[in-house]
């Protein structure tokens, strides 16, 4: 709409161009011509009147060509409304090297009627150093030549200019007919009735005391990323655009004497008013506020017109900068929730003429930044222009990188003059490349700084190429592993070769043995289930029953068991051998289960539900023969028995020596008969039995403890240790004997 609005302009001043001259009037002009900064800022307060015999809808403005060629931003405001602007080519009877511009206003103006326009246009690199080169201490005079009347094509009643300097210090000024200064400002005029084009030079010769601070080039880069940032980076290439350092710089003059630091920067000042004492650096810190937002308020009002300092996001994040030549030596970051502000201390200061280079990187994230539209659209805002205070850009590149697979890409810019391009980048995993919009701006200032924004369409389908992609890599590099780990590419069969192939076979072979013996394993916990289970004869006969399926199938797993033995002794008797300990130990335990089974209890019993497994073991006078030891043992027997247990082993010792004599009813005795009775029965026996221990003379020490019926050890845990010992997966050499 813009553009068009601009065509259309175009279109009716080079119709009616002669025409246009003749519709205004000017009643009265006021310019006001700022120079405080490190450009020039001109504002024209304009009465007109149409003159017309209809109705009035564009006013042309015309500025030097010197100065037009540098307007960076130029504003038609009626009743602060901004009109539309476009440059056009300056009417007939223009003298040579005037530049114009042609407003489209919104509302027309009534043949006799009147309107107020004030016309905005900052101006970047007017000043003129005189004398162009200065040494360190001096102090830097600059010109600022203009045309005194109001530069139009219309009739000017009367007309006034004001030029606002930075310091009262002026050398000359002119013309010097009709002006006046006072303090840091000059003023021109009245002037009376001025015909069209009417021209006079005007020039300033004073002090200026702040830096131009002009980054000749700035390349910002904003990557977008859908997993959660947004990268950018800002690579500077800024110089001190005013008068040129001459002669030598002493450190020792620029740290100590007041005019040492000239028209440098940065420079640590605290105070930007004039005739205000900067504060030590002591007094500072302990006026500086300790709420972080007051502090960056406080940081934005002492910041000095030499200072660098950028305005970032409140939320950005990972903040770095780097120098190729190191130059940039620290920084002071302050965060607040609603900016991040950003001071580069650099290591020497720029004088006139120096320049230096660096690159700023922040993140943020996406909240705030990118915004969901309809229709599955996406939409990135961002500012233009750089986040330094107190610059202009001579060359803005701005590159909006967006994820791969990013379609229907449209930007919105705040104003006219930007190039647009197009560019791919490519990163980690792109394929195709990102596609990248390049912004190109010439003549940039801080009033550019403000939100473009970027629609374009992305589907999860596109975000998820990446991580697809990465999986499938990484499923294909795992699989040609494999494969080649399964495939033998071996030429020639050495005794390594040999180590390695019986290794594999023994781990098979052991991977086959731990499968039946997890089999193995579930069957004996449930043949010991039913000897847990048995309460009456019914319940024992049913456990007869299924112990009989049970033993059919160890005995079918153990069948398959020895066949992988073998096996396993054709490649290594060791391991051979650890495995046959492990099948012994199944088996022993698979008797004490069956015989729990066998012991099942008579029907007049009363049911045996919460039995534990018990184990006594007893000291016995030496001079019991084998015929008393077996009538102890069996009243013990009887009693389990009569309290519905069971005994499934007992086991004598024989005659021991003892460490120290024990005394019995019969007397001292330094050794004894040992035996161990292990039995099955619920805890209420135990008292019939300890009360037998107790008044039995025969017995001289006696301890019934109880113990958890003994299992198997992990066949999977089994088979690691087998598979960590490589000395036992030697391959067996022809004539060899077993180690066992």
């Amino acid at each position: 709409m813009r553009a068009c609005g601009a065509l259309l302009l175009l279109g009716c001043l080079l119709l009616g161009g002669a025409a246009a001259q003749a519709d205004w009037a000017v009643d009265s002009a006021s310019r006001r011509i700022n120079l405080k900064s490190a450009w020039a800022k001109v504002v024209d307060t304009v009465k007109l009147t149409n003159k017309g015999k209809g109705a009035a809808g564009e006013f042309v403005a015309c500025y030097p060509e010197a100065l037009g060629a540098r307007i960076a931003l130029l504003k038609v405001l009626v009743k602060k409304e901004r009109q539309e602007v476009a440059a056009v080519a300056p009417p007939a009877g223009a003298p040579p090297g005037v530049s114009c511009f042609a407003a489209a206003l919104k509302a027309p103006v009534k043949k006799g009627g009147s309107v107020e326009l004030d016309v905005v246009a900052t101006i970047t690199g007017v000043f003129s150093p005189n004398p162009a080169k200065i040494a360190q201490g001096e102090t830097q005079y600059v010109e600022y030549r203009d045309n005194a009347f109001l530069l139009s094509p219309y009739t000017v009643a009367e007309q006034t200019t004001v030029v606002l300097l930075p310091t009262s210090d002026v050398k000359s000024f002119a013309p010097s007919e009709d002006a006046s200064k006072g303090g840091s400002k000059v003023t021109f005029g009245k002037f009376g009735k001025q015909g069209p084009w009417a021209v006079k030079e005007l020039k300033v010769h004073f002090a200026h005391d702040r830096p131009f601070k002009r980054i000749n080039s700035l390349v910002r880069e904003i990557e977008v990323s859908h997993w959660g940032n947004i990268y950018v980076e800002e690579v500077y290439e800024i110089q001190n655009a005013g008068a040129e350092h001459t002669g030598k710089f002493s450190r020792l003059n620029y740290a100590h004497s007041p005019n040492g630091k000239g028209n440098s920067f940065p420079v640590r000042r605290l105070s930007s008013g004039r005739g205000r004492r900067p504060l030590p650096p002591r007094a500072r810190a302990r006026a500086a506020p300790a709420d972080a937002r007051a502090r960056a308020c406080a940081r934005r009002r002492l910041a000095g017109p030499q200072d660098v300092v950028a305005r970032l996001p409140g939320p950005a994040h990972s903040l770095y900068y780097k120098d190729i030549i190191g130059n940039i030596s620290s920084s002071d970051t302050t965060h607040s929730p609603s900016e991040t502000s950003i001071e580069i201390r650099l290591r020497y200061p720029l004088m006139g003429g120096w320049k230096t280079d660096f690159t700023l990187g922040y993140s943020l994230p996406l909240e705030g930044f990118l915004y969901r539209r309809p229709k599955g659209k996406l939409r990135l805002l961002m500012d233009f222009s750089t986040s330094f205070d107190d610059v202009w850009v001579e060359r803005l590149t701005t590159r909006v990188v967006l994820p791969e697979g990013a379609k229907n890409i449209k930007p919105t810019l705040p104003f006219d003059g930007v190039e647009q391009g197009w560019d791919k980048k490519f990163t980690y995993l792109d394929t195709a490349g990102r596609p990248t919009l390049v912004l190109t701006k010439a003549n940039v200032v801080p009033e550019h700084n403000k939100p473009f924004a970027v629609d374009y369409a992305f589907t999860f389908g596109a975000m998820m190429r990446e991580p697809l992609l990465l999986i499938s890599v990484f499923a294909a590099f795992f699989a040609a592993v494999s494969l080649y780990n399964r495939l033998d590419f071996t030429i020639t069969k050495d005794e390594r070769w040999l180590e390695g192939q019986a290794r594999d076979r023994a781990l098979g072979v052991l991977q086959q043995l731990a499968a039946l013996w997890d089999e193995e394993a579930e069957l004996v916990d449930k043949v010991v289930g039913l000897a847990h289970s048995i309460s009456d004869a019914a319940s024992a006969e049913a456990a007869h029953v299924a112990k009989a399926g049970y033993e059919a199938k160890i005995k079918d797993v153990e069948g398959q068991a020895k066949a992988l033995l073998r096996q396993l002794e054709d490649v290594s008797a060791k391991s051979a051998a650890a495995a046959r300990d492990h099948a012994d130990k199944s088996k022993a335990l698979l008797q004490r289960a069956a015989k729990l089974v066998r012991a099942a209890p008579r029907p007049s019993l009363p049911p045996r539900g919460g039995m534990g497994w018990y184990e006594l073991l007893a000291l016995a006078r030496p001079t019991l023969g084998r015929p008393e030891l077996a009538q102890l043992m069996g009243r013990v027997g009887e009693l389990v028995a009569a309290r519905g247990g069971v005994v499934t082993d007992v086991a004598s010792y024989g005659e021991q020596a003892l460490a120290y004599r024990i005394r019995g009813v019969a007397g001292k005795f330094d050794k004894a008969h040992i035996v161990q009775l292990d039995f099955a029965v619920s805890p209420a026996a135990l008292q019939d039995i300890a009360m037998e221990m107790r008044v039995n003379e025969d017995v001289l020490r006696w301890v019934v403890k109880r113990r958890a019926l003994p299992t198997l050890p992990q066949p999977r845990t089994m088979f690691h240790k087998l598979a960590d010992r490589t000395d036992l997966l030697r391959p067996r050499r022809p004539g060899a004997a077993d180690a066992r």
